[in-house]
């Protein structure tokens, strides 16, 4: 039941003849405190209590992944074999980096509208690092936005972010990469295959394709 209907219904089983317009501001007033509290324990998927707060790590978490993760997905694991195997192009591996940053870069804001995984990972750099500097940043989230901006620029792997507490939201993100990857991949095995260039083995081919899906 809604906070409102709840004061209503005290509102309802109360004698008319008892209600006042005293009561009436006691039953309100109740219900407003109710309403406060229901909304002060709302959080986000990331976890934060605002928009805000979870616009900034929207933008950590989709930042990491696109500076971490993307280019260990070409060269590690079951993808990065078949990477090898289909000799393809390696993408160059992504900066970010204060010194290449647009001037006047949009506002975390933008992500309440546009989806963080549709920013690039400079566009991303620069949102965090002008939230930095902003005075309504609280001091807990200049901490976190610091700590994502010096691994986005120092370009460790994935492991760096593991065990952090923006794993969970990057892992998100690079879900969304690895599929994009696979994409690259199954196109390159077709391409090969009309070239008669190296190719995939079925069964692979099957695996990255359930991967795809999953």
């Amino acid at each position: 039941m809604q906070p409102g209907a709840i004061a209503q219904s005290l509102v309802n089983k109360t004698p008319v003849s008892q209600i006042t317009a005293e009561n009436r501001n006691i039953f309100q007033t109740a219900a407003d405190k109710f309403v406060a509290v229901v909304n002060s324990c709302k959080t986000f998927s990331t976890g934060c209590s605002t928009q805000k707060d979870h616009n900034i790590m929207k933008a950590c978490g989709a930042l990491l992944a696109q500076t971490l993760v993307k280019q260990e997905c070409y060269t590690e694991g079951f993808t990065g074999g078949c990477v090898k195997q289909l000799d393809m192009a390696l993408p160059d591996k992504i900066f970010a980096r204060s010194e290449t940053g647009v001037p006047g870069s949009a506002s975390v804001s933008r992500l309440s509208a546009l989806k963080a995984s549709e920013c690039s990972a400079q566009e991303l750099y620069d949102m965090l690092s002008k939230q930095l500097h902003k005075p309504d940043t609280a001091p807990e989230m200049q901490e976190k936005i610091r700590a994502v901006l010096e691994m986005a620029e120092k370009g460790a792997d994935s492991k760096s972010v593991r065990g952090t507490e923006f794993a969970e939201i990057a892992e998100r993100y690079a879900d969304n990469i690895r599929r994009d990857v696979i994409s690259d991949i199954l196109l390159a095995d077709d391409i090969n295959n009309m070239e008669h260039g190296p190719v995939l083995k079925m069964a692979d081919v099957i695996r990255l394709r359930s991967m795809k899906d999953s």
